[in-house]
Parts: C-alpha cells; sequence; structure tokens
C-alpha cells in the first residue's frame, strides 16, 4: 500500500476494552490516536466473535496446530507467539466425542448468528463501566437486559439466591431464625460497616469464616453469599475487599431493576469495547485493523525544519516512534504507544530505543485470590453452546431495563415452562464429587442478548487456578478435564415441565431438534482453554531520556487481562479504572477535586470525558441513556 507518512500523538496497540475506552477519552480529548490492531476484529482479548471466527480462534492457538508457521507470519509472529504462551490447552469439539460432522455442517450455517465472548462479563449496575459508557454517550450505541437470575449448585440442583427481603422471607429451605440472621447480615453489609464493631480486627480473616463466627450463618448461607453475592473467585477472600464489593452490589439492585447486574448484548464485552472504538472514530481516530506491526523503532533525533516552514501535524518535529505495519510502503509515527503486552515484543530496547526509566507502576493486590505474588494465575474457562436453559424452580420474573416487571406468576413464583434467558450459577468449591477447591462460575445467556439463535442458548463457565514458578513447571490441569464435569452437572439438570411435542419443528428431523426433544440438554459445541492472566500490574509506564528539554516519548503497557478476582462481575469495571489511569499518565493531569479547582491550570484537561458533552454524574441516572 502507498500510503503518505502520517504522524499522530499516539498510537494505541490492541482494541481490548481498556484500549478502547483509551481511545475514546483520548480522541475526545483532543489528541490524534491512531488505533492498530493484528486482528481483523475489534475486541482483542475481549472480542465477541461469530462460532467460525471463534474456531479460526481456537485453532491458531492450538497446541495441535501444525500449520502455524511463524516464519510465514513475519509481523504476526511476535503477537501470536505470545497469544499462543497466554491460551493453552485450546481445544474445541461439536457433540460429544468422537465430533458430529454433520452437526457442525449445519451449526455453521447458523455461525453468523453466534455472537460469543472472549471475556464474559456481566456489569454492575453502578460502577467505573457504567460510567464511562454513560459519560462518553458510548450507552447509545449498544444495548443490554438484565440477568434475570443467581442460582447455587447444590446436590443436583440450583437453589435460587433471594433478591429481596421479600424474597429471603419467601424461602422454604431456611428457618425463621437462619433469614433473620441472613437479614441483620445484609443491613449491616449495605450501610457504612468500616467502623462497625463486628469488623473491628476482623478485616484480614477470611469472609466465610467472618460469616460464620460474627453473624453464625450456616455454611450453605454462607456459599450463597460469598460466592453468589460477593461475587469471591477464592474461599480464602479476606473480609474488607469483599464487604466492599458486595456492598456495591447491593445498592446497584433497583437501578435498573431487580436484579444488580446487566448483560450487553451481542457478547457483551467485545460489543461494547468496539462502541468505544466507534466514538473514538467519531472523534477523529484513525483505525487500521487485520495488519500485522512489523516493526518499532524510537526515532531520538529529528532534523529541524526549514526556518520557513510552517508546522504540520502529518509530520514529526521531535523525537517519535515510528512503526511499520505489513503492506504499508512508508512507516506511521507517533510521539508516545500504548499497547496490550503481547505487542510488547515488538517494542525497541529499553522501552525507547536508549536509558529509560520507570516513572509510574501500578500492582494489583492479590494475596487473598492467588497467594503470593510470584505464583502463576491462570483462567480455565469453557464456552459452550447448548438446546436448553440451565432450569432452577422457582425463578426470577423477567426483568426489563426500564425496570418493569411481569408480574403475571410473580405472586406465585412457578417455575418458568422455558427457563430463564440470563442465568449466573456457582459451584462453591467441593459442590460435586472430586471437584476443584475454588468455586466454579457460570454465566447461561441466551437469544434475549442476541447472541445466538432461538432455542439455543451459550454456556461460559470460568474458575481462577495458580500455581508456583517457573510457567514451564507450572502449567495447571486440563480445562477439558477439570470443567467438564461441571458442564454435565449443568446439563443433567432436567426441565421441571419440559415442552409439549408439538412445540418443536417438525419439518426436518435434525440432529439439532432430536437432541431439543430430550428432557436433558445436550451440549452441542464445546471450547475449552486455559489463559494465562498478567496479574502482577494493571500497567506499566516508562518514559525515554530526552536529549533536551523537551519531553521524553511514553510507553505504556497497558494490561487487557479479566480480573483475577470476580472474572466475570469485576472485569469491565477494571477495564475502565485502567483506562482512566493510563488516560491521566498519558495527558498528563489529573482529574479536578471540585468546579473551585484552583491548582489546575485554566484550559487543563479536568474530566475523563472532557467534550462528550456532560459527564457521567450528570446523567448516569437518566434512563433515556439505555
Amino acid at each position: 500500500m502507498d500510503n503518505p507518512p502520517e504522524h499522530w500523538d499516539i498510537a494505541i496497540l490492541g482494541t481490548g476494552l481498556s484500549h478502547s475506552i483509551l481511545a475514546a477519552a483520548l480522541a475526545q480529548a483532543g489528541k490524534r490516536v491512531l488505533h492498530l490492531d493484528e486482528n481483523a476484529y475489534y475486541g482483542g482479548d475481549a472480542a465477541s466473535l461469530a462460532l467460525s471466527e471463534l474456531i479460526q480462534w481456537a485453532e491458531l492457538r492450538s497446541s495441535s496446530n501444525s500449520d502455524y508457521d511463524a516464519s510465514n507470519h513475519p509481523g504476526s509472529s511476535q503477537y501470536m507467539v505470545r497469544q499462543r504462551s497466554r491460551f493453552t490447552s485450546v481445544s474445541y469439539t461439536f457433540g460429544d466425542s468422537p465430533p458430529d460432522m454433520d452437526l457442525r455442517k449445519m451449526m455453521l450455517k447458523e455461525s453468523r448468528q453466534y455472537s460469543i465472548s472472549l471475556m464474559p462479563t456481566i456489569i454492575p449496575a453502578m460502577g467505573d463501566i457504567i460510567s464511562a459508557l454513560v459519560g462518553s454517550g458510548v450507552s447509545r450505541y449498544g444495548g443490554f437486559k438484565l440477568l434475570e437470575a443467581v442460582g447455587v449448585y447444590d446436590a443436583g440442583h440450583i437453589r435460587r439466591v433471594p433478591s429481596s427481603k421479600e424474597d429471603v422471607f419467601k424461602d422454604r429451605d431456611m428457618s425463621l431464625i437462619e433469614k433473620r440472621r441472613l437479614m441483620k447480615f445484609l443491613i449491616f453489609a449495605s450501610g457504612q460497616f468500616e467502623q462497625a464493631p463486628e469488623l473491628q480486627g476482623q478485616e484480614n480473616t477470611t469472609f466465610l469464616d467472618f460469616l460464620r463466627t460474627k453473624f453464625s450463618l450456616s455454611a450453605t448461607v454462607s456459599n450463597a453469599i460469598v460466592f453468589a453475592i460477593a461475587h469471591c473467585s477464592s474461599p480464602s477472600e479476606h473480609t474488607l475487599p469483599a464487604l466492599t464489593r458486595m456492598r456495591r452490589y447491593l445498592h446497584a439492585t433497583g437501578r435498573y431493576g431487580n436484579s444488580p447486574f446487566l448483560i450487553g448484548h451481542y457478547g457483551g464485552a467485545g460489543e461494547v469495547a468496539q462502541g468505544f472504538c466507534r466514538a473514538a472514530a467519531v472523534k477523529g481516530a484513525t483505525y487500521i485493523l487485520g495488519r500485522a506491526v512489523e516493526s518499532i523503532n524510537h526515532v531520538a533525533v529529528v532534523p529541524p525544519l526549514p526556518t520557513s516552514s510552517e508546522p504540520v501535524e502529518s509530520v514529526p518535529i521531535g523525537p517519535h516512534f515510528s512503526i511499520q505495519l505489513d503492506g504499508f510502503a512508508n512507516p506511521v509515527s507517533a510521539d508516545d504507544i500504548v499497547t496490550a503486552p503481547d505487542y510488547s515484543g515488538l517494542l525497541p530496547p529499553g522501552s525507547a530505543g536508549g536509558a529509560a526509566t520507570s516513572s509510574s507502576t501500578f500492582t494489583a493486590t492479590l494475596t487473598s485470590a492467588s497467594g503470593s505474588c510470584d505464583s502463576e494465575v491462570f483462567l480455565s474457562g469453557c464456552v459452550a453452546i447448548v438446546d436448553r436453559p440451565v432450569y432452577a424452580a422457582p425463578m426470577l420474573p423477567p426483568q426489563h431495563l426500564e425496570g418493569q416487571v411481569d408480574h403475571s406468576e410473580s405472586d406465585t413464583l412457578t417455575p418458568s415452562i422455558t427457563g430463564p434467558d440470563t442465568s449466573f450459577v456457582v459451584f462453591p468449591p467441593g459442590s460435586i464429587e472430586n471437584g476443584l477447591d475454588a468455586p466454579v462460575f457460570a454465566l447461561v445467556t441466551g437469544d434475549g442478548t442476541l447472541g445466538c439463535p432461538t432455542r439455543k442458548y451459550i454456556v461460559y463457565l470460568a474458575t481462577i487456578a495458580s500455581g508456583t514458578s517457573p510457567p514451564s513447571t507450572n502449567l495447571p490441569p486440563n480445562p477439558t478435564h477439570t470443567l467438564g464435569p461441571y458442564l454435565q452437572r449443568l446439563l443433567a439438570i432436567r426441565d421441571p415441565a419440559p415442552l409439549p411435542e408439538e412445540s418443536f419443528s417438525t419439518s426436518s428431523e435434525s440432529a439439532v431438534n432430536q437432541r431439543s426433544k430430550t428432557s436433558k440438554a445436550s451440549s452441542l459445541f464445546s471450547l475449552y482453554y486455559n489463559q494465562r492472566l498478567d496479574h502482577d500490574r494493571d500497567y506499566h509506564s516508562v518514559s525515554s531520556q530526552p536529549p533536551t528539554n523537551s519531553p521524553g516519548n511514553k510507553v505504556i503497557t497497558l494490561d487487557e487481562s479479566p480480573s483475577v478476582v470476580s472474572p466475570y462481575s469485576e472485569s469491565a469495571d477494571k477495564a475502565a479504572t485502567r483506562a482512566e489511569t493510563v488516560f491521566w499518565d498519558v495527558v498528563g493531569g489529573r482529574p479536578a477535586q471540585d468546579e473551585g479547582d484552583a491548582d489546575l491550570d485554566p484550559g487543563a484537561i479536568t474530566t475523563f470525558w472532557p467534550l462528550s458533552g456532560g459527564d457521567a454524574k450528570d446523567t448516569e441516572d437518566d434512563p433515556d441513556q439505555w
């Protein structure tokens, strides 16, 4: 491609959720943004993919793929080698073993009807990602629906987790004394507990022990609180962070309806990332997808322009980075670079071609979730397409974003014939025979999320695994072996009120509607993988040492991994938090403390969304935004 030389203020490598939020904020702040991704789709490791795209994604990262030759991909080799190190034990199959080839052909015909997320998320109705969606205006680009049901797996059944005081007292499994103890704790957890006597000296005890000793709650109720309400990813998580997170979830209930969580349409996080990219493009950001980055070089000295020349935006006038893209005749350039970790191998030595010093490092505190910071942390994941919902009786009545509830059956809470369209199920540690000593989370989404065809459901499973370094001796267990039994437990839960035979199409006896007529769900497709998480830092910023008094060029590595703590409910918020932190590093300012902040220079950027036409505080309570 014969492209003219062009220069940008900042180049962002990777279109993950954090990077897309950052690109939109910087573009709205007036920065000239170049956004690159070697993949041909938006979203990076959080992308929403069609079924055929997911298969291609898996095959490129599978250790059994002998067709991938890095020498034939000079630009993609650095990125793909790191991807193949990050995602391990990747495998997929159609139907049961051996693979069903007829089923494969039939499902691939519907490939474009699927939007399958690489980073499944449920979005708390209060938090940083909601503020970013509303403050930026990106909420107008997407659709969301409420999570309909939350349950805990217990001895072959899913027990519904109460969502209100009324539900607590209607529950038939708890004694009256247990209900009173639970209500006492919920009132405590939703208030200002930091100085409460119950918490003093207990901040670093495990949350499970705190519930049992301070509130005398049973093991069953404690497990439901810890794993299904506070979304702890480890039984050893400490009390104070778990309580703080749980309070936010409790306060989020009722904001958009009778659930604290939203699920995005079309795969969730990937569609949200694409919405932020769209907002960035509207403000002038340039996007180049599907082009490998062949090299990045730091140019420390630039010949001065003739004195008669006027500064030109497309020509660098000082030290900068030169980026060569596959198929481009001329390199592009930028003053600063923000990169996803898997692109960082392309950066020049010393991070900026010379002496470099660390200017700021943010380290996540993960002792409660993963033990020592020297440990390797993995997310073991599964994506399955099934022909039945996950049943639990009684289920929550259907919820809508406007907060309207279908009360036609809510008085009796009778079981749903079709099951919930969206549900979140937790397997506490030890809930199945020979199971894991960590919780397993299951997120089930149906066609109401616009992510799959009618009468199909996508099941996402995840658990956090950790071990000791070095990485070469620290491979986690095969996810097929560890998560497969949990998927089978979900599929074995039978419909309390099976659909009548005539409700199914009888035009053809295809494999799918043969499976659909059974009362037990079947797995039509399943994919398993391990994902290594960059848990030791959210981002790392390095500045070059300039030869003059001019500012140095920055290289910022911005993590895009799911959250180690509560991966489904915290990953989107964490992405927004990371993006805002890097935003202030790039623009060199800080947010205003109040309207009369006298320490800020006139004209300085003072908000995360400076040109969005209104900040999140002004608009986040406006239902029309959704």
